[in-house]
């Protein structure tokens, strides 16, 4: 991962650095307990690999069970994550790749 990855999601903020992306990660992580992330899809598009990923897990605060499918775009560039965007679905995902 690049030092400076930019992320972004469309249900929540974004940022720049590793650190950010870490603790952006690391808030998912303590919302929930039992969270996975379950790859369904891995296609690569030039320079972006699109993985459409089945986010699952019981609130910590609340015990409601949550499962929700997303897409994830990864930008490559010399080998580092670049860019990291996340999307509500696959669809919106491969739009935006194609419009750059």
């Amino acid at each position: 991962m690049a030092p400076d990855i930019v992320w972004e999601s469309e249900t929540s903020d974004a940022g720049r650095g590793r650190e950010s992306f870490r603790r952006f990660l690391q808030s998912w992580l303590d919302s929930f307990d039992g969270f996975r992330a379950e790859p369904q899809e891995v296609v690569e598009r030039g320079q972006h690999l699109v993985a459409v990923v089945d986010l699952k897990g019981r609130g910590r605060g609340s015990g409601v069970e949550v499962a929700v499918r997303t897409t994830h775009v990864w930008t490559i560039s010399a080998g580092h994550a670049v860019r990291w965007r996340a999307y509500l679905n696959r669809g919106a995902a491969l739009a935006a790749i194609a419009s750059g």
